[in-house]
């Protein structure tokens, strides 16, 4: 597969979400499809990673909230891809959206709001080397802000979430920054080696 990754969800109500597809992976708790959407469906924290593609270490994960509940749903950056409970997240509820990270099963959370986005908001979350950035609606969240963290350096684009009804997201898309990290820089040898070639031809 190629990157941008993307998910619509469409599949019958209750599905789990690796099940729906082999392209997740959980990291901690479970999803579940619900009207064509994808839900939280366990108490505890939930994050879930896509797997079929590699991500630059700068990457962003987005999708929108088609309809806001009493639980948290949202999107994850740098997820763990050995499975630890690491990442950083952005997910909203009816109350509020919350930006944090999630560091070995510990979450600390990075800022809050205290404002709910409305049905249909869209989100993002992009991690540029230690620049962390929730955005709504395509836009910087002026509440929260961008933050500063360097704990978690790499990972996975993904979902995150919190308790096991009502909350609702659609429409995922993970992908690479622009300038991203990750990955070899690429070699000057084969041009100073055509440049020689050259010069002694001549």
């Amino acid at each position: 597969m190629a990157l941008p990754a993307t998910d619509a969800f469409t599949g019958a109500d209750g599905t789990a979400l690796t099940t729906y597809s082999a392209s997740w992976t959980y990291n901690q708790g479970t999803f579940a499809l619900i009207n064509n959407n994808v839900r939280p469906s366990n108490a505890a924290q939930c994050l879930a990673r896509w797997n079929a593609d590699t991500f630059n270490d700068n990457q962003y994960s987005k999708g929108a909230w088609p309809a806001v509940y009493g639980n948290y749903s949202g999107v994850a950056v740098r997820i763990d891809t050995g499975g630890a409970v690491t990442a950083y997240t952005y997910y909203a509820n009816e109350v509020d959206r919350q930006l944090a990270k999630i560091v070995a099963g510990t979450r600390t959370q990075l800022g809050s709001s205290g404002a709910a986005p409305v049905d249909g908001n869209t989100c993002e979350l992009q991690a540029s080397g230690t620049t962390i950035t929730p955005m709504l609606n395509g836009s910087t969240d002026a509440t929260i802000g961008a933050q500063t963290d360097s704990a978690i350096a790499s990972g996975a684009a993904g979902l995150s979430g919190q308790g096991n009804t009502d909350a609702r997201f659609d429409n995922w898309e993970g992908g690479n920054l622009a300038g991203g990290g990750g990955g070899a820089p690429p070699s000057i040898l084969p041009i100073l080696s055509d440049y020689y070639r050259r010069k002694k031809v001549s």
